[in-house]
């Protein structure tokens, strides 16, 4: 029974609604609490039985770059790129530049001043602060990029236009840039495969 002080006294095991307060939530509810307020240290003893999720890690590239590489980020050609870069011409590492259509706003310069300046200028930096004197430049077959801007440029035929402007782009790159060597190569598309035609 309960004294005159207790009585006089509001109930604290019970919400302001009347509940009691352990029945605000199911018993699967309250151990669902006390799991997450579970804290793990460093000296927990964690159970066997539980998955540990693997931790990744992955190990830095310390080889030095030994070129920059521009070419288009088509997902379709990456792997091919890759594995021409690494086996083909034998790059241990180097210094990508992936941007829509590779080099075409070089090559469109008049139609794209604002693009083709942010290329050049990433260029600029990577042969002067990066000390590389190689660049590398890819085209591929049946650019969308390149594709998009065919009314723009011209009515050369899209096959003819990227190899002209690999061309053009080598030229220029070779003057702005005295001893810097530059190759050029075209993707070429044959069935499922992929073959690297050197251009310049």
């Amino acid at each position: 029974m309960r004294d005159e002080y207790s009585r006089s006294q509001p109930r604290t095991d019970r919400s302001p609604e009347g509940h009691r307060r352990e029945d605000r939530f199911p018993e699967e509810h309250r151990h669902t609490q006390e799991v997450e307020a579970e804290v793990i240290t460093p000296t927990t003893k964690l159970d066997p039985k539980k998955e540990v999720p693997p931790v990744f890690h992955y190990f830095l590239n310390e080889q030095p770059s030994e070129a920059i590489v521009i070419h288009c980020y088509d997902p379709l050609f990456q792997d091919a790129f890759h594995n021409f870069l690494s086996a083909e011409l034998k790059l241990k590492n180097w210094t990508p530049i992936v941007i829509g259509g590779s080099i075409h706003s070089l090559g469109v310069e008049q139609l794209m001043p604002k693009n083709a300046k942010v290329l050049w200028e990433h260029i600029k930096f990577l042969v002067k602060e990066g000390k590389l004197k190689r660049i590398i430049i890819i085209n591929h077959d049946g650019c969308r990029w390149y594709g998009k801007f065919q009314g723009f440029i011209g009515n050369i035929p899209l096959p003819e236009r990227l190899k002209k402007d690999l061309e053009g782009v080598a030229i220029r790159l070779a003057k702005d840039f005295t001893g810097v060597q530059v190759e050029t190569y075209h993707a070429r598309v044959q069935g499922k495969e992929v073959f690297f035609d050197k251009i310049t």
